[in-house]
């Protein structure tokens, strides 16, 4: 099946465009059609519109609803252009979504619910990436925020401008080139990576459940009955 992508960068474009240029012969190699953030940006401007937050979404509905039908939609955004990508699946149906440097919070500003509320109930098989050292987000996202099961997350050591051409960062673009690949498809299973310590401190009725043989992990209580109640978990890093 024919494959898209449209990439949306942050409001440093084009300063951040690394990330970009490292995909896109990656997405070429696998056929993939990719139209860029310029690409959007130029539409954008055809059309008469600002670069708001609204116009974007206007640009990409355009955008998305021009393509054939049976085309997977897979959506790569980073920073405020992953907090775009990410309410534009939240409205209209898409494949997969890929957010880069996802900007929970403003780290200046007190905390605004429309920046994630829509994460809880994203349906979208979703990856973010996320530096454990970012200010608008970084490993404690998981403590913070409740995320829909739809989402799987992996933690690169970096802050919210991590460099992909860095050593411990240069695996992101293979890690996004899986996932357009069909890695959507598989089950988000991060059971390994469950903080398993922090979820039985801080809630003592699960300590006792697996003890008792209720559940066996901390990960399948959240599994079961943990993300429905809203309650808080942490993972590891993974690497």
């Amino acid at each position: 099946m024919p494959t898209s992508v449209l990439y949306l960068g942050g409001d440093s474009f084009p300063a951040d465009r690394g990330l970009e240029d490292a995909l896109r012969p990656l997405l070429t190699a696998d056929q993939a059609m990719l139209v860029s953030h310029q690409d959007l940006r130029d539409s954008a401007a055809k059309a008469g519109l600002d670069w708001s937050l609204e116009s974007r979404l206007a640009v990409l509905e355009r955008a998305v609803s021009s393509m054939s039908a049976g085309t997977d939609i897979v959506l790569i955004g980073r920073s405020s252009g992953a907090r775009i990508m990410a309410l534009f699946a939240s409205r209209r149906p898409v494949t997969a979504l890929i957010c880069v440097a996802y900007p929970f919070k403003n780290p200046k500003h007190v905390l605004e619910p429309e920046r994630f509320a829509h994460l809880a109930t994203l349906t979208t098989p979703t990856l973010i990436i996320q530096g454990i050292h970012d200010p608008y987000g970084g490993v404690e996202i998981t403590e913070n925020y409740h995320l829909s099961p739809s989402i799987r997350l992996e933690f690169v050591d970096g802050t919210h401008e991590f460099m992909i051409d860095t050593p411990r960062c240069a695996h992101v673009p293979h890690l996004i080139r899986a996932f357009v690949r069909e890695g959507w498809r598989d089950p988000a299973d991060q059971s390994a990576l469950f903080d398993e310590a922090y979820y039985s401190r801080l809630y003592p009725d699960v300590a006792k459940a697996i003890a008792a043989g209720s559940v066996l992990t901390g990960a399948e209580h959240f599994r079961l009955f943990g993300r429905k109640e809203r309650r808080r978990f942490r993972t590891r890093i993974g690497r």
